[in-house]
């Protein structure tokens, strides 16, 4: 389901004016093809899209309610 949400009406032509001035990246709590599934139904594109499979940020992770933090492998 989620790989077919649709964004609200004014996401995309927001998105394409702030790229005209800046590099635009999404950060997800998904998996990589659901993520792109979305992404693609949509038409939009991003300069960096980190997903929670490609970050190898696997849920549970048993340190994830630790309160601790840790540093953030992506290169």
């Amino acid at each position: 389901m989620h790989a077919t949400a649709l964004v609200f009406p004014e996401v995309p032509d927001v998105l394409r004016a702030l790229a005209r001035h800046f590099p635009a990246a999404v950060v997800a709590n998904a998996d990589h093809d659901c993520l792109m599934r979305c992404l693609d139904h949509n038409g939009l594109g991003f300069d960096l899209v980190v997903d929670s499979e490609t970050a190898r940020c696997y849920k549970p992770d048993p340190g994830s309610s630790s309160g601790r933090a840790t540093p953030f492998p992506y290169p």
